[in-house]
């Protein structure tokens, strides 16, 4: 029997996902027969009427095992995309997401130069290296309660060059960062899923760090750390960003923000849903 071409593995992959329930069959039936043959898409449509090389096989075989126990296809992967940039992801720490690029273009608009800059709950560290990549003069400290998403971090930041420009902590409590000196910017992408509903998520989604999605009973446990810990660590006229879960959350912490967060900006996502809030700090 003559091995299957590229297109025809292609086609039984897609029908594969799609008994499975893989969201997205098409384009998770792509990536991995691309990464596994090694070409860009382009090169697959190219090759696909020519055989599977028995090498990509065997490749696409440990793949596709750990794909169908819903291994996220970024852990899968071993690399994200964020910002236009390539970030290093793995299990124990929460994947990059698109909406959160918002949450970084929002935050530049009101960057200083010199900037200094702190992320709270920092993961993979895709947030801090973009912001530090984008604003060449900023300094950033990037900190996480998780060891394991911190190594994630480091690993990172020495891909993109930015071990000098910002600095890693470990800590549960934002309160115990030892930077005392007033930053123009906190941002945070912090849990804010309510602990009820993190059973329903897809199963990928269940397999990143329940530490990153779970915001307490209404999903603003976190929020009520960070709020009162960014008025004081703010500069005059600093700004706090944050990522939101949806509208429900917006009327609460713009109450948390009280008289000394102005708020400055709330922002759809790529699905009009309320994401992203932005205060300025007064005075």
């Amino acid at each position: 029997m003559s091995p299957l071409s590229m297109g025809e593995r292609k086609r039984e992959l897609i029908a594969l996902f799609r008994r499975e329930g893989i969201e997205n069959p098409e384009g998770n039936a792509e990536i991995l027969l691309c990464a596994a043959l090694e070409y860009s898409g382009a090169a697959l449509l190219l090759h696909a009427p020519e055989p599977m090389p028995r090498e990509a096989e065997e490749r696409l075989a440990l793949l596709l095992e750990q794909r169908l126990r819903r291994i996220p296809l970024e852990y899968v992967l071993g690399e994200a995309f964020f910002y236009g940039r390539s970030f290093s992801v793995g299990p124990g720490c929460l994947i990059p997401r698109p909406e959160t690029e918002l949450l970084v273009e929002e935050a530049l608009a009101y960057l200083p130069e010199h900037g200094k800059i702190i992320d709270w709950g920092t993961g993979s560290g895709c947030i801090a290296a973009s912001l530090a990549l984008e604003s060449p003069s900023a300094v950033c400290l990037g900190a996480d309660a998780s060891p394991r998403a911190l190594r994630w971090a480091w690993k990172n930041l020495r891909k993109h060059g930015l071990l000098s420009r910002v600095l890693l902590w470990h800590g549960k409590d934002p309160r115990s960062i030892p930077w005392k000196e007033r930053v123009d910017l906190v941002i945070s992408n912090p849990p804010y899923i309510p602990t009820k509903m993190l059973s329903g998520l897809m199963p990928e989604v269940r397999q990143e760090p329940s530490l990153a999605l779970d915001g307490g009973k209404d999903g603003l446990e976190p929020y009520r750390i960070l709020l009162p810990w960014a008025k004081e660590i703010l500069s005059a006229e600093g700004v706090l960003a944050v990522e939101i879960g949806d509208s429900s959350q917006i009327s609460p912490l713009l109450c948390m923000g009280g008289k000394d967060l102005v708020p400055l900006k709330v922002r759809k996502d790529y699905n009009g849903l309320d994401r992203i809030i932005l205060w300025k700090k007064s005075g």
